[in-house]
């Protein structure tokens, strides 16, 4: 019986300390909710698209805590002495709507010549608010690339292993034999529609068929122009749908 009261008492306390703590982590969310990024590294490139003006590139926001019955304000500031960029509009103000957790950047760049020959980039970092202080160490900034060359994919670590090594005259082949700009595969930009293993390797065999026909006609075969493999022959990997048993 003194063993089954104390067993109770226990029992009572944690309950009692278990509920202090999750009341003191909700009243802590709610009066202290901070705001985060969702992605790292934006990359985006006009030569898609060369007669557009311009475009707006969006950056995710994600909140600690709660959503809120009012819109909230986020204050994102550019870091001047970091960022490139001159041709650029950050739209403002930069708001998480009224029960949600999440929200965007906005920004409108410009095609400008410039972009024909460099990549410019603009650093984007967060800092405090009256609705929200800043959340976790490193997800505090962010980074927009833009311009109008080709760009190396965000997803190419991934793309890699079907495609081989990058370089800017590879990936304009690339595109010349698949008409494709983005093989969303392992993407980070969650807006694409996502591209499995089986796709991704049949557009890898389709453009190593491309290849093995333009060596074949040209009087050199088709070199890296620039990169880690300037200068040597493109090689793409060998897939499994691709080898010849013996």
């Amino acid at each position: 019986m003194k063993r089954h009261i104390v067993y109770s008492g226990i029992i009572a306390m944690l309950t009692y300390c278990l509920w202090g703590c999750e009341e003191e982590k909700t009243l802590q969310y709610v009066n202290n909710p901070a705001i985060n990024f969702t992605g790292g590294t934006g990359l985006f490139s006009f030569i898609a698209t060369p007669d557009l003006a311009d475009t707006v590139l969006t950056v995710g926001l994600e909140i600690m805590g709660y959503a809120a019955d009012v819109d909230r304000e986020v204050n994102v500031e550019v870091l001047q002495d970091s960022t490139t960029a001159i041709d650029y509009e950050l739209l403002t103000p930069t708001i998480i709507e009224k029960g949600k957790y999440t929200g965007q950047v906005k920004v409108r760049v410009k095609n400008t010549p410039l972009l024909k020959e460099k990549e410019v980039r603009l650093w984007l970092v967060l800092k405090e608010s009256d609705d929200f202080s800043v959340g976790v160490s490193g997800m505090n900034q962010s980074i927009l690339k833009w311009s109008n060359r080709l760009i190396q994919p965000a997803n190419w670590r991934w793309l890699r292993y079907y495609f081989g090594t990058y370089s800017t005259r590879f990936y304009e082949f690339i595109i010349e034999v698949t008409g494709r700009t983005e093989f969303p595969y392992n993407h980070p930009d969650a807006s694409l529609e996502p591209m499995g293993v089986d796709e991704v390797e049949a557009w890898a065999n389709m453009v190593r068929d491309a290849l093995d026909e333009y060596n074949a006609t040209h009087d050199d075969v088709l070199r890296h122009d620039d990169g880690d493999a300037k200068g040597q022959p493109v090689v793409i990997p060998v897939s499994y749908t691709h080898l010849t048993l013996p």
